[in-house]
């Protein structure tokens, strides 16, 4: 089996946005890491012709949910914080000639944020509850004299509470970078993604990734998508029980805010949620085209920042490490 391609996927969680299309699902590349859905940049290339190619449709179901944990203990964040998280993310990737796709996607998912006890406000006063995240994006990608690949996209996403003004929940992405296939077994690339930010100004981050092969059953990759367990970003090292079973450990980074309540403690005002997770997964193909994920392990750190309308800073705290599980399905078409 050959080094999967993720270099087209490595920023495709941009394509709906950063933060957050990551966590729940996004398309592109080898996912799960399933050997029977790894495509290579030679596959791409060897296949090529009309009768090799089909357009694919993929939709991610997930679900994850992270235990409750305690604030930082000072006067102004005593408490805990338990969160929970449904997200759904139809794509559909459409060959163009013999080497080149478009990619469309969208997504939505749902947080339920359960802060108890946040100290600088009335325990009936939330600080934060049900969040919503909506996205639609593109992208382009291809190949270019068999061992370079280039990708290209953007998008537009919405993130808000629930009675937050949805006109000031926008913001718009866009990325682009190239991959090279060094060997039958590893491929690098990079490029660089830049997005709108509900409050701050606009955030451009560089971005290295890889995917090798080291042997018939393990693999490493690193970058966005499969590679971060469908966080921001991160890496993951997997073993390929066989064809149909998989074994993977992740460790990820991952970013996500909100437009808040107008009528809430901190109205009009931007919480971020961010946070490192600990991956240990196994994805199994149930059938043709359907694919199991279940996962748990440990969320490092975590770090919750709430800004004014004008942002200046609110409350800014960290909370202990704790542990969760998710799991979903991924049917293809």
């Amino acid at each position: 089996m050959r080094a999967s391609v993720l270099i087209p996927s490595v920023l495709g969680l941009w394509v709906c946005g950063l933060p957050g299309v990551g966590a729940m699902g996004q398309s592109g590349g080898g996912e799960d890491g399933l050997a029977a859905e790894s495509v290579s940049v030679g596959d791409q290339v060897e296949g090529a012709g009309a009768g090799g190619r089909r357009v694919v449709v993929r939709l991610p179901v997930r679900g994850l949910h992270y235990f409750t944990t305690d604030l930082d203990d000072d006067e102004a964040s005593t408490g805990d914080v338990s969160v929970s998280r449904f997200g759904l993310n139809p794509s559909v990737e459409i060959p163009v000639g013999d080497v080149s796709s478009l990619t469309l996607s969208g997504e939505f998912t749902y947080s339920f944020y359960d802060f108890d006890g946040t100290g600088i406000f009335d325990d009936d006063n939330e600080l934060m509850a049900d969040g919503y995240e909506a996205g639609l994006g593109v992208q382009w990608s291809s190949v270019i004299g068999g061992n370079w690949t280039y990708f290209v996209g953007g998008g537009a996403r919405m993130s808000a509470e629930a009675g937050a003004d949805l006109s000031e929940a926008w913001t718009w992405r866009g990325f682009g970078g190239v991959g090279y296939r060094f060997s039958e077994r590893l491929v690098r690339g990079g490029g660089v993604a830049f997005s709108s930010e509900l409050e701050d100004d606009a955030l451009v981050v560089p971005v290295l990734s890889a995917s090798w092969q080291i042997s018939d059953d393990w693999t490493f990759a690193a970058g966005g998508g499969p590679a971060s367990a469908w966080r921001t970003l991160g890496a993951t090292l997997t073993w390929q029980a066989s064809p149909d079973l998989a074994v993977s450990l992740t460790g990820a980074w991952d970013y996500r805010e909100f437009r808040l309540d107008d009528d809430g403690p901190v109205p009009d005002g931007v919480m971020s949620d961010s946070r490192v997770d600990v991956i240990l997964a196994v994805n199994w193909g149930v059938a043709q085209g359907v694919r199991l994920r279940v996962e748990g392990g440990v969320s490092a750190w975590q770090e919750y920042e709430f800004v004014d309308d004008d942002g200046d800073e609110v409350l800014d705290t960290d909370s202990d490490p704790t542990g969760f599980v998710g799991g979903g399905l991924v049917f293809e078409f």
